[in-house]
């Protein structure tokens, strides 16, 4: 895993703004991924089908886990996706709150997120 320059704070070169965009374009393919897998375990149950009534409630069940999942990983990748046009902004790696700098070990593990650990809790 790449750690962004310095635990204190992460240089807001071309070259580190060129790695995060790196990292959030292949979070978005591996999520596009998930989200066609899950589009699979997602279809339909068909009322005829004769898998016995318990065996059914289970897969009706899995299906809305599976939604649910889905749901996340496509509003994440919509979080990654405006996430992906800010990086080059100047304000990019900095909270929202405090305007201090986002911790680069945050950035690298959650690139969308906006708020330093301090102002979170």
């Amino acid at each position: 895993m790449l750690i962004l320059e310095s635990e204190a704070g992460w240089n807001v070169e071309a070259e580190e703004r060129a790695k995060v965009k790196q990292h959030i374009i292949n979070e978005m393919d591996h999520l596009r991924a998930e989200v066609d897998r899950l589009r699979e375990h997602t279809s339909p149950i068909e009322p005829d089908n004769a898998i016995g009534r318990l065996t059914r409630m289970e897969a009706i069940n899995s299906r809305s886990i599976h939604e649910k999942n889905m749901g996340r990983a496509l509003a994440r990748l919509k979080r990654l996706a405006a996430t992906l046009v800010r990086v080059d902004d100047e304000d990019y790696g900095y909270c929202r709150t405090c305007d201090e700098e986002i911790a680069p070990k945050r950035i690298w593990l959650v690139p969308e997120g906006t708020h330093c650990m301090k102002c979170l809790s």
